[in-house]
């Protein structure tokens, strides 16, 4: 619960300031050519039920009843990837990925951080390639 209240207060403040951080899937697979990531931040199931981007990084942001997973999250995102990066976070349709990109920006070391509009459901709708879940 205490994590629900410090994101729900993050994203709320967040937002009065935030700029455009919702990107297409045609402009994400644009960044990903350059120092781009796809971080995949749904849960295992979802993983599993439609695969993955190519060369994604997989890392829950949320649980399933709702609450952030942040320890977790910032632990596995700080191994993996540098803050010098770009990060472009996918989830099913986006809502969740916007919540995440926005307490990203406000609340840690990693500032270009974006928001895949649609998610995998667009990214699967436009036909482009997936890879099971190991």
């Amino acid at each position: 619960m205490r994590y629900f209240l410090i994101l729900f207060l993050s994203v709320v403040t967040t937002y009065a300031n935030a700029g455009n951080i919702e990107i297409s899937v045609s402009e994400a697979r644009t960044l990903m050519t350059s120092n781009a990531f796809v971080i995949d931040i749904r849960r295992l199931e979802e993983w599993k039920s439609t695969g993955i981007v190519p060369g994604s990084v997989t890392s829950t942001f949320f649980n399933k009843d709702g609450t952030a997973n942040l320890d977790t999250f910032l632990i596995d995102l700080r191994e993996k990837v540098s803050p010098s990066h770009t990060l472009l976070l996918i989830c099913r349709t986006g809502r969740r990925t916007k919540v995440a990109a926005n307490y990203l920006i406000a609340n840690t070391e990693y500032k270009s951080v974006y928001s895949v509009s649609g998610g995998i459901t667009d990214w699967k709708r436009k036909g482009l390639r997936t890879v099971a879940y190991p």
